[in-house]
């Protein structure tokens, strides 16, 4: 029985949302031309939303891409180079490498090119495992500190530092005295 007058009191609300409707706009002919404006008005507007949306979205793509190479590029150089800002925003690489021998090279030949074996830091990619030499991956100003030691080898050697074949450094490794 409730389920019943629901249903009635439901469908006297219909009647009285449409009846109140069709009052509301009094002239409906008028009023449908005038509805029928404001949907066309309503649909063109909707359409040029949309045109400027794929234009948008078709330029946001573009960016993403353009974005997405400037980071791979970016990467990429980064890759040998770490940058940090000092001295009031000058710009410096930061390039570092330390390494050293694992074992004893008995009587090393003239000029030869010592391949210290162990890397230890090797910021900026610029030393070279396999040929034993530090290559400097940007022009500037580099320090060098070298430590050679000889064991109980008596003669002494005499070791150098190059830069493009041309002597810059020589150094006398004595053996260590006990006296």
């Amino acid at each position: 029985m409730e389920t019943c007058i629901t249903i009635r009191c439901l469908l006297i609300s219909l009647i009285v949302v449409v009846v109140n409707t069709t009052t509301a706009f009094g002239h409906a002919e008028v009023d449908d031309d005038v509805l029928l404006h404001r949907l066309s008005t309503l649909e063109s507007k909707d359409r040029d939303l949309q045109s400027t949306t794929d234009i948008q979205k078709r330029e946001l793509h573009e960016l993403k891409q353009e974005l997405h190479e400037l980071k791979r590029t970016c990467s990429s150089q980064e890759t040998s180079r770490y940058s940090r800002s000092l001295n009031g925003g000058a710009e410096y690489a930061r390039i570092s490498f330390t390494v050293f021998l694992n074992h004893d090279i008995n009587h090393p030949g003239q000029y030869q090119t010592i391949k210290f074996n162990q890397v230890i830091t090797n910021e900026g990619n610029g030393y070279n495992i396999h040929t034993g030499v530090f290559t400097c991956p940007e022009s500037g100003m580099y320090l060098l500190s070298v430590f050679i030691g000889e064991r109980d080898y008596g003669g002494g050697t005499w070791v150098s530092i190059r830069v493009n074949s041309a002597e810059v450094v020589e150094a006398v490794v004595d053996t260590y005295h006990d006296t």
